[in-house]
Formats: C-alpha cells, sequence, structure tokens
C-alpha cells in the first residue's frame, strides 16, 4: 500500500504473485536485539494489457499509476497525496514505446490541482517524485535539471494544444526566464488493473518544472 515497511508489516513467506500494477517495498529486520533494520528497498511494476502493449508516440510518453487509489484533488499543505509511481519513456530515434526500457521508474505521489482547470475532463497534475521512504527526490526527466517537483498542464479549453507552450517558449526568446517544457502523452491508471489502451490514455499534455525557489531556478538556468 505504498507505506514504509515496519517490524509489523507481513513477513515474507515466498513467491508473491500478482497480475494488477503493483509497488512492493521490503526492508529486512534482524534477528539480534539492538540492530538497525536495513534500507527500504521498493520496485513499482506496471503491467501492459495487449491492448496497450504495441503504444507508441512521436512525444514521449508519461504513465501515472496509483493502483487502485483515486487521484486526490488541491490537498491541503501538509497533507497526504495520492501514492503510486511514475514512468517516462523519452524517444529513440523520433519515437517512444511502452516497449522500450523507461527513462525514468520510481516512486511518486499525485494530486490534482487547479480551480476551473479541476473541473475539465483533462485535469492538471502536481507531481513529487519521491525515495523509499517517502522523501523528496531530485531526478533529471527528459533532459531538464533534476527536481522533485513537477507539474503537466492540460491544454484542454486551448484545443490547438499548444498556447501554454508557446507563451513560454516566445517569453524565452525575448531574453526572459521561462519554464522548461516538453509535449507528452500521458496515461493515468487511477482504477488498478492492467494498463490498457484507450480507457487509461489521457492525452497530449505539457510536462513542465515547478519552480520552489527562484534562485535555485535562476542557478539552474546557468
Amino acid at each position: 500500500n505504498g507505506t514504509v515497511p515496519a517490524n509489523t508489516s507481513p513477513v515474507y513467506g515466498g513467491p508473491i504473485a500478482f497480475t494488477t500494477n503493483l509497488t512492493i517495498k521490503a526492508r529486512a529486520y534482524p534477528s539480534t536485539a539492538g540492530l538497525w533494520p536495513s534500507p527500504v528497498v521498493a520496485r513499482s511494476f506496471i503491467l501492459l494489457d495487449p491492448s496497450a502493449a504495441n503504444f507508441s508516440s512521436e512525444l514521449p510518453v508519461l504513465i501515472i499509476s496509483t493502483e487502485g487509489r483515486a487521484i486526490l484533488e488541491n490537498v491541503l499543505a501538509g497533507g497526504q497525496r495520492t501514492k503510486g509511481s511514475l514512468v517516462v519513456f523519452d524517444t529513440i530515434r523520433g519515437r517512444s514505446s511502452l516497449r522500450d526500457p523507461p527513462h525514468f521508474l520510481g516512486l511518486a505521489d499525485f494530486e490534482i490541482f487547479g480551480q476551473t482547470s479541476a473541473g475539465w475532463l483533462k485535469k492538471p497534475h502536481n507531481i513529487e517524485i519521491q525515495d523509499e521512504l517517502g522523501n523528496d527526490k531530485a531526478v533529471s526527466l527528459l533532459g531538464m535539471p533534476a527536481e522533485a517537483d513537477w507539474k503537466v498542464r492540460n491544454p484542454f479549453s486551448d484545443k490547438f494544444l499548444m498556447g501554454d507552450f508557446l507563451g513560454h517558449e516566445l517569453f524565452e526568446k525575448m531574453g526572459h526566464y521561462s519554464l522548461r517544457r516538453k509535449f507528452v502523452e500521458v496515461f493515468i491508471d487511477s482504477g488498478g488493473g492492467k494498463l490498457t489502451y484507450p480507457a487509461d490514455y489521457y492525452g497530449v499534455m505539457v510536462l513542465i518544472e515547478r519552480i520552489v525557489s527562484l534562485s535555485a531556478a535562476a542557478r539552474s538556468s546557468f
């Protein structure tokens, strides 16, 4: 369920069989008193339904998997977002494929954000990449500087899908600092089971960096 294993967690006693998307965390506890347990290790498994197995795109592909947990909306500061896994496939020779080795596969939590935009069919999401203990973990995605916090923006009312992207691009070409961004195609599996197409396909969105500190963003631009 995404929690850190404790000495009261279920004990591994043999092979684990599963048929749905799943994250497994494990930790070894010594039988000798007074010794620290091992570091936590985690592995995420994304299973492809035959309908999604051959999906490919001219854009990078993101998979958000929450393993059956609904993604919460506008979580208050300090609140618990929905835990899951993030998978990123970059393009190779002009195309990405769900059968390729992922550019990134790891733990993350997710949140729908926005006022008006959170009510649209295609919703914007906050992503926080995490380590095995649930702490922020800075990772470079699609060639952008390493960060733990990211956004996927939803060009839903903008039917040609390029308004936000062009706004940032033109501002940058005018000599100003602008958020780095990439067009991506997104799958969201929040219903559990395997990843399917088109049921879990979410559409074209913009992966964009999230400024946490202006000074840090300025330093990363040099």
